[in-house]
């Protein structure tokens, strides 16, 4: 009769097969039946893109910064533009469906174990182990809140009430005037009472805070808010360069379909590399099979820029092989694999 056990641990189950192995590829329309399918791994590459929002807004008193406050630099148009600020690379393995095989079982022998991980990766034979597998997916859209709003609530009733914006310009720059020489007062200790250190310093931040927001009503302001999202890219053999999103002035992160958008490109450089002869033989005589993977360097670049590489190894890129069918013969012969890279890590008894 034939068994199957089913060992679940919190990431990782662990399946029960049959020790005469007859492993063949496996394709998305081919029924299971009494079988095991594993999948190879291959490399994702998550790229999480930060851009920068700048905005500027005049004021609205801006026609009398010159006038009332002397200053000769205050914004004079307003205007938003982005900029790409930081790149982060890092890899995740995903099951690579291209290359699912099937163990077929042999009735009335003893089986050895093959424990996959939660996608379904295999990760060995006739032996657990333990290893803490997140699947993390950032979400794709992050911004922060940005102000560019006026305090006029901090203007003297004498300038709400005045009937004309000259007339609250005028009054408004009275009112920075008095609030420097208060501050001035209190840093020379002129005042007879002075408060203790504390509260001291308190009101010095306030008068500061309210002076920079009554001076932002002739120079204007700038503010700045970040924005992350998140893209993934599949390293492949063939490929070179790949536009993976845009960097538009006025929406910041766009697809690469966006055409409004500068183009951000993912080259990968696929190293060379020996490849065993067993490599691709995917005949039924074999037993497990494994990855002998590959390797590229990405790079992020607006082709002037370099914002991020990253060297990494790719099962995809590389060849399968396959471990002797008589291997799995002994439940004594234990293997072990790498399920990030689908390469074998060790043999042993």
């Amino acid at each position: 009769m034939k068994k199957y056990a089913f060992l679940f641990a919190s990431l990782f189950t662990t399946l029960n097969v049959f020790s005469q192995t007859n492993v063949v590829p496996f394709l998305p329309n081919d029924p299971i039946g009494d079988g095991i399918v594993y999948y190879l791994p291959k490399t994702v590459v998550n790229v999480e893109a930060e851009a920068e929002q700048t905005i500027q807004k005049t004021g609205p008193f801006v026609n009398y910064a010159r006038l009332y406050l002397g200053v000769k630099d205050f914004i004079t148009e307003n205007k938003t533009s982005w900029n790409l600020k930081s790149v982060k690379l890092r890899t995740i393995a995903r099951p690579d469906h291209d290359r699912a095989f099937k163990i077929i079982v042999a009735p009335n022998t003893v089986a050895p174990f093959v424990t996959l991980d939660k996608q379904g990766i295999i990760c060995a034979v006739n032996t657990s182990i333990e290893k803490n597998q997140r699947i993390n997916r950032k979400p794709n859209i992050a911004s922060e809140e940005i102000d560019t709003v006026f305090c006029m609530n901090l203007l003297g009733q004498e300038a709400l009430m005045a009937n004309s914006i000259p007339k609250m310009a005028e009054l408004a720059a009275k009112q920075i005037y008095r609030i420097r020489e208060n501050r001035a007062n209190l840093l020379s200790g002129e005042n007879e009472l002075l408060p203790d250190g504390t509260a001291l310093k308190e009101m010095i931040a306030k008068l500061e805070s309210d002076e920079r927001e009554l001076t932002a009503l002739f120079i204007g302001k700038i503010a700045t808010r970040t924005t992350k999202r998140n893209f993934e890219y599949e390293p492949q053999k063939t490929e070179r360069a790949t536009v993976l999103f845009r960097i538009s002035r006025r929406e910041g992160i766009v697809t690469s379909d966006n055409l409004t958008g500068a183009p951000i490109y993912v080259n990968c450089e696929v190293f060379r590399q020996e490849v065993a002869e067993n490599n691709d033989k995917r005949t039924s005589e074999n037993g497990i099979f494994y990855t002998v993977p590959g390797k590229a360097h990405i790079v992020i670049t607006d082709n002037n820029t370099v914002f991020a590489e990253k060297d990494v190894v790719a099962p995809q890129l590389g060849g399968i092989a396959a471990l002797p069918a008589a291997l799995f013969n002994k439940s004594d012969v234990k293997v072990e694999f790498n399920p990030a890279t689908g390469q074998i890590v060790s043999i042993r008894k």
